[in-house]
């Protein structure tokens, strides 16, 4: 099948570490293939820094859970966020890219209906979780995913999962080993670090001793590593770099209590600390220990890396390496999925210490390409501690099949004692049923009445509806005439200020008529005084002139 490039895609892979790893190849040829397509990938957040440093350019969404431990009813908050992230997206594509599916690709699913779905390998769901998942949701179903991808060539996981692309895109692409290049700033951190731990560029071995925080019985005994690390210190001069989770920190103590090389290093590192332990893998001389994230960063990183593998997923995960060498003991029993039947992993807990200073040994020696397997022979194995340690694991079993027996024979019992309550319910029900019928006349006659009640109570109701809508109209009325009063109140009040503001007008007015008035008075009276004056004047006036004329007048 060929499809045309999506214009976005969101894959969802929220697995281990080394799982992520091994999927570079896939991812790297789906961005070759669609540079175009904008790319999401959902992973657990404890590996956001090391996604970071691998494809810069994709948008990694993180979850802080693990849907296949984390019982739905738990992770609520976290799957509403994922839902809602999800539609936003809203991607052209959906594709479950693990190769077990989990209840997490149906919720993300049904968030993006119109999304065209792919799973990889298998549309059938974890029937366990998937239960959980429908209880908690209160739903009968989920959306499925229409297309499933074939694996793609090879035994080994990082080959199964090119599958996808051909499913994708109709390509069949070259099957490339993950390569991890890291940045100048990362290896340069990791430099500073080795000169804390007093070690030298390519001078040392990594050693991942724990790393089975997923599956504890999958790994080598620590007594045995502290056999190989005093080996590669006595006869190859080589120091060993013990790398683990903070969380992990017992082991490594553990260890270099064990060991007789006392300057064995460790460095122990959070889940932000992924690029470093990729540089201080990057930076050493090879790996040793378990079937780890870090083993396949080693492997990524185009280090020699010697593998020590037990059967629960043989052959899936052997290291992607040009120099490799995986151990292993095969047994009848591989393919396990880690579900031993002898209960601690016998497979790998006994490979021998010096099978593996052999195959360091070779891997030192050989600077070409070398990709061996080595089936040690089942010698080591103790056959009577074999089946002592399975007998015990059947009897423990059939103990707790008894317990679930009795368990079940308990439930039965009180499920036929609960029958018998129910059928005397029954009875209860079937006299209430008939007294019920008995009473149905009165039933109709109190029904009747109750007709009748109705009608006067809608008859009441509509009279109090017509009055309640008279008593509204007068309500409205009394308000606008109250609003009216106010207003008139209103106009009063501006007018008896006007008024009075008239009325202090005339008084100032009167007050200066009546200083006028008292004014003219003065001069009314000052005029009458000059008049009188003015006559007296006259009288004299003419008086000198009589006398004037008298004396001008001819002498006699």
């Amino acid at each position: 099948m060929s499809l045309d490039a999506p214009k976005s895609v969101l894959i969802i892979r929220p697995d281990a570490m080394g799982d992520l790893v091994l999927f570079t190849p896939t991812l790297q040829a789906l961005l070759e293939i669609w540079p175009k397509t904008a790319i999401s990938v959902i992973i657990q957040k404890s590996h956001s820094s090391l996604a970071k440093i691998l494809f810069p350019q994709v948008n990694w969404i993180t979850i802080d859970f693990d849907p296949w431990k984390k019982n739905p009813f738990e992770a609520k908050p976290a799957i509403e966020s994922v839902r809602k992230l999800a539609a936003t997206l809203n991607p052209d594509f959906l594709i479950a890219a693990c190769t077990k599916r989990s209840w997490l690709d149906s919720v993300i699913a049904d968030a993006i209906p119109n999304a065209k779905r792919f799973a990889f390998k298998t549309n059938t769901p974890d029937p366990y979780w998937n239960e959980h998942l429908l209880w908690a949701t209160n739903k009968q179903t989920f959306p499925t995913f229409e297309t499933i991808a074939s694996d793609g060539p090879g035994e080994q996981d990082w080959q199964k999962n090119l599958g996808l692309i051909t499913c994708l895109t109709g390509k069949t692409v070259d099957a490339k080993k993950p390569v991890i290049t890291l940045p100048k700033d990362v290896l340069l951190s990791g430099e500073d670090t080795l000169k804390q731990l007093n070690l030298s560029t390519k001078q040392y071995a990594v050693c991942a001793v724990a790393g089975s925080a997923n599956v504890k019985i999958k790994s080598w005994p620590t007594s045995h590593y502290a056999k190989v690390i005093d080996t590669l210190s006595s006869t190859y001069k080589i120091k060993t770099l013990l790398v683990a989770h903070l969380s992990e920190k017992e082991t490594v103590d553990e260890i270099k209590q064990l060991v007789q090389t006392k300057d064995t290093a460790s460095w122990l590192g959070s889940d932000n600390d992924l690029p470093l332990l990729t540089a201080l893998i990057n930076q050493s001389s090879f790996y040793f220990g378990n079937d780890t994230g870090a083993m396949h960063l080693a492997a990524a990183c185009d280090k020699p890396v010697l593998g020590i593998f037990g059967g629960g997923t043989w052959p899936r995960f052997i290291p992607a390496a040009n120099r490799f060498i995986a151990l292993h003991i095969p047994m009848p029993c591989y393919g396990c999925n880690w579900d031993c039947p002898f209960g601690d992993a016998p497979c790998i807990k006994s490979i021998p210490v010096d099978r593996v200073t052999e195959a360091i040994d070779t891997l030192l020696n050989t600077k070409h390409s070398l990709n061996e397997v080595r089936a040690l022979p089942p010698t080591s194995l103790n056959l009577d501690e074999l089946v002592k340690k399975a007998s015990e694991k059947h009897q423990a079993l059939t103990r707790i099949q008894q317990e679930r027996e009795a368990t079940l024979i308990k439930t039965a019992i009180q499920a036929g004692e609960k029958d018998k309550v129910i059928e005397n319910l029954h009875q209860v029900n079937e006299e209430i049923n008939n007294a019920r019928k008995e009473s149905s006349v009165q039933l109709d006659l109190m029904r009747r009445a109750a007709d009748v009640m109705m009608i006067e109570i809608k008859s009441q109701t509509q009279h109090s509806e017509s009055k309640d809508k008279l008593i509204k109209s007068l309500h409205a009325d009394n308000l606008m005439k109250q609003d009216e009063i106010t207003h008139l109140l209103d106009e009063i009040e501006v007018k008896d200020a006007s008024i009075l503001s008239l009325h202090e007008a005339n008084e100032a007015k009167l007050e200066t008529l009546k200083i006028q008035s008292a004014a003219l008075l003065e001069k009314e009276a000052m005029i009458a005084d000059l008049a009188k004056a003015c006559e007296e004047r006259l009288v004299v006036m003419k008086h000198m002139e009589a006398e004037i004329a008298r004396l001008s007048g001819p002498k006699a």
